[in-house]
C-alpha cells in the first residue's frame, strides 16, 4: 500500500480509537482532515462529528464512491448563549434521541434551522419526577419557587396538566355514556 499524501480538508477513511470489536480489529469511517501537525492529524468523523487526533501512518484513502456522500453529522452553533448547566440540561435531554431539523434558510456559510425535539421521549430524573408530584399537591402560588431553576419542568408540568384534564374529560364522557346507554336500554325494554 503506497503512502497516503496527507493534506488538510482532505477525505480520508480513519480509525476510531474508542471501538474496539472482540476480535481486536478497529472499526474505520469516513473522516475529513482539520489540520496536520508533524506525524498527527487533528480528524473530524463526518458521520458522527467526534473529532480526534490520529497518527497520519493509520489513516487510509477513501474511494470517490464514499467520499462523495452527503457528510451524516451536522455540527450546530446555538445563536443564543446557553450556560453549562443549560447545556448539560439539553444534552442529557437529546442525547440518545433523534432530533428532527429543518433548514429554514440557506446562507453562504451556514444555515438557519428550526430543532425539534421529543421531549416526552426523555426520561425524568426522579429529582424533577419528585418536583412535579410535589406540583400535583401544592399551590399555584409555589410553582415558580419549584421550577426557578428548571424551566422545562414547567412546560412538562403544563403538559402533564392538560394530559390529566383530557383524562378526567375521557372518564366523564364515559360515565355520561354509560347512563345514556343504559336509559337506551331501560326505554327498549319498556
Amino acid at each position: 500500500m503506497h503512502p497516503l499524501c496527507i493534506k488538510p480538508r482532505m477525505m480520508v477513511v480513519a480509525p476510531w480509537k474508542n471501538e474496539k470489536h472482540g476480535d481486536g480489529s478497529v472499526g474505520y469511517y469516513r473522516a475529513w482532515i482539520r489540520s496536520v501537525e508533524g506525524d498527527m492529524c487533528r480528524i473530524v468523523f463526518v458521520d458522527y462529528g467526534n473529532e480526534c487526533d490520529i497518527e497520519r501512518s493509520k489513516l487510509l484513502s477513501c474511494p470517490p464512491s464514499v467520499s462523495c456522500l452527503p457528510w451524516l453529522a451536522i455540527r450546530v452553533r446555538f445563536q443564543q448563549y446557553l450556560t453549562h448547566d443549560e447545556f448539560k440540561r439539553f444534552w442529557y435531554r437529546t442525547d440518545a434521541h433523534w432530533i428532527k431539523i429543518k433548514v429554514n434558510r440557506i446562507h453562504t456559510s451556514h444555515y438557519t434551522i428550526q430543532v425539534y425535539i421529543d421531549y416526552t421521549l426523555a426520561i425524568l430524573p426522579e429529582d424533577r419526577r419528585a418536583k412535579l408530584h410535589a406540583k400535583d399537591k401544592s399551590d399555584e402560588s409555589q410553582e415558580p419557587q419549584l421550577i426557578e431553576n428548571d424551566p422545562s419542568s414547567l412546560l412538562l408540568y403544563e403538559i402533564r396538566k392538560k394530559l390529566n384534564l383530557l383524562s378526567d374529560k375521557l372518564d366523564d364522557n364515559e360515565k355520561k355514556n354509560e347512563k345514556r346507554y343504559d336509559q337506551l336500554l331501560k326505554s327498549f325494554q319498556h
